[in-house]
């Protein structure tokens, strides 16, 4: 009985010390991670407006 408990024991602590090393990485990557979002949403909107412009509309 004592040897179930000390696995559930193991397995909660490799779980707690896996889900905080995880956040931590989130948290040291994110300014990365916003600046790449925000430069490649207006390399989007950029692409949508040039499509724009050399679009041929019917006479």
């Amino acid at each position: 009985m004592q040897f179930v408990a000390m696995q559930f024991v193991v397995l909660d602590a490799i779980s707690v010390g896996l889900n905080t090393a995880v956040d931590a990485v989130v948290v040291l990557a994110a300014p990365r991670v916003i600046r790449r979002v925000q430069q490649g949403s207006g390399a989007i909107l950029v692409a949508l407006g040039l499509s724009l412009l050399l679009a041929r509309r019917p006479a």
